[in-house]
């Protein structure tokens, strides 16, 4: 398992510093939502509303316990949203001396506006893509089971990942450490066409950090779909956050590529 830890807070502390005036590009923006739309099968919205005041900060947030729970209540009344072939799957895997264990995560998808944070939540938990930019306001939570294989124990894991999509204004900033409550691990996304958003994955990861300490992540290089575009390597992604003991991933919610991968990697990470 990689040795996840804080960086260095002397090193690179100038590039902090978020340049002032920046907004999210129209062309190629991958992250669709739409808040007056009517929630899809399998998605739920919460924490829109936020706290009056910094005193309240997350009071009113559930905790994971209380989210679980819900869900498994709503999955009771709807019977399952779980496809039958999954279970039958599992099943079977767990047949004879496999062990098969049941667990739910939260995972907090995170950085800039407009990388593409919801477009790759939507095409792993639906498969579905829309070039439509609209921010997200607060956070959105969706849900998708997969199995996870634990090759040195012979475990399968039927593990429910709780998934956070954490808005990337910075007028959002004080309701964020409630959301990051929980959390077992984190997506964190950049941009490929925007170097600076490469830039701030920095802050976005100590900020976690500061409410949630050291726990596993993955770094996605979003929009590779855009390949004459790109504004930096895989490469420069590798070096400048090595620190940080995180897997690196390009991938592109428009075409689908890695997409799934990226949360089967994290999936193994945190259910170990």
């Amino acid at each position: 398992m990689p040795l996840f830890k804080r960086r260095d807070k002397k090193a690179g502390r100038e590039k902090e510093e978020k340049p002032e005036g920046k907004e999210p590009p129209g062309k190629g923006a991958e992250e669709p939502e739409d808040e007056l739309a009517e929630p899809k099968e399998g998605e739920e919205e919460e924490g829109a509303e936020q706290p009056e005041d910094e005193d309240d900060e997350g009071e009113d947030e559930p905790s994971i316990d209380e989210l679980i729970e819900g869900i498994a209540a709503r999955d009771a009344e709807e019977a399952t949203d779980r496809p039958v072939e999954m279970d039958e799957a599992l099943g079977e895997l767990a047949g004879g001396d496999v062990k098969l264990i049941k667990m739910a995560k939260k995972v907090v998808v995170i950085g800039d506006p407009a990388v593409g944070k919801t477009s790759l939540i939507k095409r792993f938990v639906q498969d579905v893509f829309d070039d439509r930019y609209l921010n997200t306001i607060g956070a959105k939570v969706m849900k998708k089971e997969l199995g996870v294989n634990r090759p040195d124990t012979g475990e399968i894991v039927d593990l429910k990942l709780i998934l956070w999509d954490i808005a990337g204004q910075e007028t959002y900033e004080i309701v964020k450490k409630a959301y990051y409550r929980g959390a077992s691990g984190a997506i964190v996304v950049c941009d490929s066409t925007r170097k600076e958003t490469m830039d701030d994955l920095h802050r976005w990861i100590e900020n976690l950090f500061d409410v949630t300490d050291v726990i596993p992540l993955i770094i996605i290089i979003n929009k590779i779909d855009l390949d004459e575009e790109t504004q930096f390597t895989e490469e420069q992604v590798n070096e400048e956050f090595a620190p940080y003991g995180a897997g690196v991933f390009r991938t592109s919610a428009k075409t689908g590529e890695n997409v799934e991968r990226i949360f089967h990697e994290l999936g193994k990470l945190i259910s170990r």
